[in-house]
């Protein structure tokens, strides 16, 4: 039976095979709770909601993309171009994909963008739906 921890670990080693770390300019992917509080880097965070162990699971994956703002010397402006860039590179990865190895279906169910408080950053929230067939 898979658990959140293997879903989790799933999308981190997908992201990670894709070469999604090099498009993050010395940044890194980090499984939820593990980015440190004063990185200054494009990164990208793996988590994902509660499911029940069931032998059809249907749950949520979250990929969460921050990148740092820019300062023009006078003041700090979204760097949409690269939240852009990152955001559609990911979502593609998992647009509609079904991973025969692992038994994993994933689909794309939403993507929002938000101001993070108390920093000069931008997230990109790309919520994940994932259905996964349990052997047993």
């Amino acid at each position: 039976m898979k658990s959140n921890i293997d879903i989790i670990a799933f999308i981190y080693k997908t992201l990670n095979n894709f070469g999604v770390k090099k498009l993050l300019d010395g940044g890194n992917i980090y499984l939820l709770g593990t980015r440190p509080h004063n990185s200054e880097q494009s990164d990208v965070v793996v988590g994902s909601l509660t499911h029940r162990n069931e032998q059809f699971i249907h749950t949520t994956a979250m990929v969460n993309v921050f990148v740092k703002d820019l300062f023009n010397g006078k003041e700090y402006l979204p760097n949409f171009e690269k939240l852009n860039e990152l955001s559609k590179f990911i979502m593609e990865v998992f647009r509609d994909k079904y991973f025969e190895n692992e038994k994993i279906y994933v689909d794309i169910e939403t993507q929002s963008l938000y101001k993070a408080d108390n920093s000069q950053e931008y997230i990109s929230s790309i919520r994940l739906n994932v259905r996964v067939i349990n052997k047993n």
